[in-house]
């Protein structure tokens, strides 16, 4: 079986656990978008617990739980052969927009003018990300999928995608850290997205890469 990258956190803390869940959801006959949607809303509970009360262990809890959810509706998809396109397009958006209130919770945890900056540059390396995975993505592709293809050849430990970001924001949340989580993202998440983005260029100029003309850079 060819080796695919994929993020550490996925592969041996979140993709397990809703492994586990998969089953009592087909059986309840829940649908994946519901799911994906307990997933947004949990997670929206999270931060607006975060961002107006600082409860640093409930968030941390909820934020944990909702990305498990976000594992599991498209496991349940597969499991029970109800994978949309609808269903793909809901779950990325949702995703996102998760990832956008994160940093404004985080933020408004710390409420300072040099927080602001922090934040900005933060929610910039998160969309900029996104754009990059998303230049490489057929129509019809799940981002996932695209973004497979930006960290392709880069080393397991160097994928800094949603699940070692989730993992990252809850243990430190667990430990009162917001500022922190806010300026490693304003760092990290940067030179991620420039990474991914000389990596792709230096693989499409070496015409190595697996991207072909339907999708990719060429169409957007």
């Amino acid at each position: 079986m060819k080796k695919t990258n994929e993020e550490l956190a996925l592969t041996y803390v979140f993709r397990p656990i809703a492994k586990s869940i998969v089953p009592y959801l087909a059986k309840l006959r829940v649908l994946p978008n519901t799911v994906t949607m307990w997933s947004f809303n949990i997670g929206m509970l999270g931060i607006i617990l975060l961002g107006i009360w600082h409860l640093y262990t409930i968030a941390a809890i909820l934020i944990f739980m909702s990305f498990v959810l976000d594992c599991a509706d498209g496991q349940l998809a597969r499991h029970i052969s109800y994978v949309t396109k609808a269903g793909d397009f809901l779950d990325d958006t949702l995703d996102r927009v998760l990832d956008i209130f994160i940093m404004f919770g985080l933020f408004m945890v710390v409420g300072t003018r040099g927080s602001f900056a922090w934040a900005t540059f933060a929610i910039i390396g998160v969309l900029m990300t996104f754009i990059i995975g998303m230049s490489m993505k057929k129509p019809g592709e799940k981002f996932g999928k695209a973004k497979n293809k930006v960290v392709k050849g880069l080393p397991n430990w160097m994928i800094f995608g949603r699940g070692a970001r989730t993992l990252f924001i809850v243990v430190f949340l667990l430990l009162h850290q917001p500022l922190f989580i806010l300026m490693m993202f304003a760092v990290v998440m940067n030179i991620y997205w420039i990474v991914g983005a000389i990596h792709v260029y230096k693989r499409l100029s070496d015409k190595k890469g697996d991207f072909d003309q339907v999708g990719g850079f060429s169409n957007y």
